[in-house]
């Protein structure tokens, strides 16, 4: 298994780490950071029941490792799971691996991340 490749759950690999491997699925929509939680909760790719929403960590290795493969669109904000309470959450721009802190509230582009 390499970065790239198709994982288990159906995603792109983009992380190895030793004897596990991270996975990103497919675009789920546009959410509000709330609302994205639960699609990432609910997605069953593979038939994995263990995918979340990606920590700012996490979407930094996925843009980097991932930013010269046609399936993930770089013209997007995408929510990660960082965020303060009672707050605002971290959100990155794709076309430049630009990352902000923002407003909850806002629409932004979906992924999954699954370990396997």
């Amino acid at each position: 298994m390499k970065i790239g490749d198709k994982g288990p759950g159906g995603g792109i690999v983009f992380h190895i780490e030793g004897n596990k491997s991270y996975e990103v699925s497919d675009l789920l929509g546009r959410a509000t950071w709330g609302k994205a939680f639960e699609l990432c909760y609910d997605y069953r790719g593979g038939g994995y029941d263990d995918w979340y929403l990606p920590t700012e960590d996490e979407l930094n290795l996925i843009y980097n490792n991932l930013k010269n493969i046609d399936e993930i669109s770089m013209k997007c904000w995408y929510w990660s799971s960082t965020h303060f309470v009672g707050g605002p959450a971290f959100r990155m721009w794709f076309g430049s691996g630009h990352g902000v802190f923002d407003n909850k509230h806002r629409k932004c582009c979906v992924r999954a991340v699954h370990a396997f």
